[in-house]
């Protein structure tokens, strides 16, 4: 390795793949669950100002059957959430057997002028002025070439000097809105 190049050779194993694919789908539905939250909070509370709130006009078999009513929708959000996870990891796992190319050695050689790609079927080179965004998910560093096209490098092919490295390149030669680390 050159001082000014940081080489990184990586072959991605599938459990990494789905790793990743599990994580960012939570990053992505932050907002989703919050709301989830929120809503499953109101409804809680609702229900516990009308339990300690009852007057005459509500009978006992109305709470019982509301409180139910609470557990069939809390039952129902968790075997969607289960659900959701299931389909993506299910996904994930025939993206990773049917792509060859994910299952390749790559060699990531990133210096002054960009990155180069490469692997048994090609070699690429990616100036800085054409990466989209560079983002940090978990243990995962993903270089977007487009709004949802990117190169994932699990984190862990790092060490600790070339993390250093690679974080004082990207801050030099990427605009700070197209870093998210």
């Amino acid at each position: 390795m050159n001082d000014n190049i940081i080489e990184i050779k990586i072959k991605l194993a599938q459990k990494d793949y789905i790793e990743y694919n599990i994580k960012t789908l939570s990053k992505k539905t932050r907002g989703i669950r919050m709301y989830g939250i929120f809503t499953f909070i109101l409804a809680i509370g609702i229900y516990i100002y009308t339990l300690f709130n009852m007057n005459k006009d509500i009978s006992s078999k109305m709470l019982i059957n509301g409180g139910l009513g609470l557990l069939k929708i809390i039952l129902v959000v968790i075997i969607i959430v289960l659900f959701i996870r299931f389909i993506v990891n299910k996904a994930a796992i025939k993206t990773y057997k049917t792509n060859k190319l994910l299952q390749q050695e790559v060699t990531y050689r990133f210096g002054e002028n960009g990155f180069t790609i490469e692997s048994e079927s090609g070699k690429g080179n990616i100036s800085w002025d054409k990466v989209y965004k560079i983002c940090r998910v978990k243990d995962f560093y993903t270089i977007y070439i487009s709004n949802i096209q990117c190169y994932v490098i699990p984190r862990k092919h790092f060490d600790e000097v070339s993390i250093n490295q690679f974080n004082k390149l990207i801050k030099v030669k990427l605009d700070k809105k197209k870093i998210k680390i």
